[in-house]
């Protein structure tokens, strides 16, 4: 999955459709029928196809020369128009386009996954909050439904993440494949307000100076959801919790090769401070061992160590 991950990051999005529709290139002439639904002006193409699947048809096109949204199950396409005078009510210029799969009204990859919309594959989706937003959805790991929020590909040259850097506009994810792209956590929180309640983050990093993966995701239980809490309510200072065998708030994904999370380490800390960002401060943190510390570039390891380099991936996810 991580390998699919660096793709998007470089830009080669070989894995999703770049157009997300399908269509002809090429302009038709095509005629309306019965069915043919206008939905108005003012729409980009991807928010005609999303608001044209909300009313349950198959196809859209925007008019070329006025630029209208139109719905149908099908529209009769017209060869060619000769000597004849016809209205736009009519026929129309246009591209007919098949509403895509990666198209969806749903509200959050979790309901995507649910519903097993498109067989749930991973990649970018558009979605509806209170208008059209584009966001990656992992759909395979631990049961899939994951929105990505977070992701920050680091080299010697990337500033240190500040509060101006954030993003403060749920509506901007799609730039999540930037490898720039950090969430503030007001957004994050202000993102329940369409997928519903939070109830899991998950964390992902890696360096190759020390070759270590930190992979975790809080539990449903008592102290997971106390995790959870700490990360959106900047109130929390101090959570322990522990990541051993038991009723611990964190579970160790397969590939998680960390020392911040190994046995028998003791007294794991989930470090909030009084901050906006928390997720993005001392949020996981082993004393004296090693942090999960973006704002310090730190994944599983200490800026103090020997051979440090912030060079580096964070990926963190929500559903």
């Amino acid at each position: 999955m991580f390998k699919i991950l660096s793709l998007f990051i470089l830009g080669n999005i070989s894995f999703v459709r770049s157009s997300q529709f399908y269509g002809d290139s090429r302009f038709k002439t095509f005629q309306k029928t019965e069915n043919t639904l206008s939905l108005g002006t003012g729409y980009s193409s991807t928010e005609c196809a999303l608001r044209c699947k909300l009313k349950k048809k198959k196809q859209f096109v925007k008019v070329e020369n006025t630029g209208e949204c139109l719905c149908d199950d099908r529209f009769v396409k017209v060869k060619e128009k000769i000597n004849e005078q016809v209205s736009e009510d009519e026929h129309a210029e246009g591209v007919v386009f098949e509403a895509s799969q990666h198209i969806t009204p749903r509200k959050s990859c979790r309901t995507i996954k649910e519903k097993n919309d498109f067989s749930s594959k991973s990649g970018y989706y558009y979605v509806m909050f209170d208008k059209v937003t584009r966001v990656y959805c992992d759909m395979e790991t631990q049961g899939g439904g994951w929105m990505a929020i977070t992701n920050l590909t680091a080299d010697g040259n990337t500033p240190i993440p500040r509060e101006t850097t954030y993003t403060y506009d749920i509506h901007e994810m799609g730039k999540i494949s930037e490898g720039r792209f950090l969430l503030a956590m007001s957004q994050v929180a202000r993102l329940q307000q369409y997928i519903g309640r939070i109830t899991q983050f998950r964390f992902y990093c890696t360096k190759a100076w020390h070759g270590r993966i930190v992979h975790v995701t809080n539990k449903l239980n008592e102290a997971g959801l106390l995790l959870r809490n700490s990360a959106l309510d900047k109130d929390i200072r101090w959570v322990l919790v522990d990541a051993c065998p038991g009723p611990d708030a964190l579970y160790r994904l397969e590939d998680d090769t960390s020392t911040l999370l190994k046995c028998p380490y003791r007294n794991r800390n989930i470090y909030g401070m009084t901050a906006e960002n928390i997720i993005y401060d001392h949020f996981l943190y082993t004393n004296n061992v090693a942090t999960l510390y973006l704002k310090r570039f730190e994944c599983d390891d200490l800026s103090g160590y020997s051979g440090f380099t912030k060079n580096g991936q964070w990926i963190y996810y929500v559903r």
